[in-house]
């Protein structure tokens, strides 16, 4: 019986032990981590709020690009209507000119009255050809200069042109 009380004894002992140990522990674990130790997890949870905000801002400009995208896929094809069109309207009026070429010439009022639209598109390769003209007449120029010393960055400057453009009329005209 005695052993028995012994052992009751030394089991009390033993998980008062326990219990004390597990209090000083815990005390021990909250004054365990220094003042820098609690600005690191701070720093880390603002860093984890951070990168969340980011996160949602990325998928906001994906949000944002897919629609942009979207709208210039609709405006090209929306183009490629027009262009179309307009190349409808070219054939058209290349057809009455081919047709009525002597009245076009007595008559033209009264034809082109009649085709006032297809008059305007007429006069669409004129323009392109002047602006061909223009081209042609700026590339001269800036060989011209480049022929003269001149650097590409001062042709550039003369001409308010970009430096990549004269540098490309440069190179193509070595090739």
């Amino acid at each position: 019986m005695t052993t028995n009380i012994i052992y009751y004894l030394v089991f009390f002992i033993g998980a008062g032990l326990v219990l004390l140990s597990y209090f000083v522990l815990r005390r021990q674990q909250s004054t365990f981590f220094s003042p820098e130790d609690h600005k690191l997890r701070e720093q880390e949870k603002k860093l984890a709020e951070y990168i969340e905000l980011a996160e949602e801002i990325i998928e906001e400009l994906n949000t944002v690009s897919e629609q942009i995208i979207q709208s210039i896929d609709a405006r090209t094809v929306e183009m490629c209507h027009m262009m179309d069109d307009i190349d409808k309207r070219l054939k058209s009026c290349k057809e009455v000119m081919d047709k009525y070429p002597s009245e076009m010439s007595k008559d033209s009022h009264v034809i082109m009255d009649d085709f006032a639209d297809e008059k305007e598109l007429l006069r669409i390769p004129s323009v392109k050809a002047k602006a061909e003209d223009a081209n042609h007449l700026a590339t001269n120029e800036i060989l011209r200069l480049f022929d003269e010393g001149n650097s590409p960055s001062q042709i550039a400057k003369l001409l308010n042109k970009g430096i990549g453009e004269v540098q490309l009329i440069l190179n193509l005209r070595k090739k």
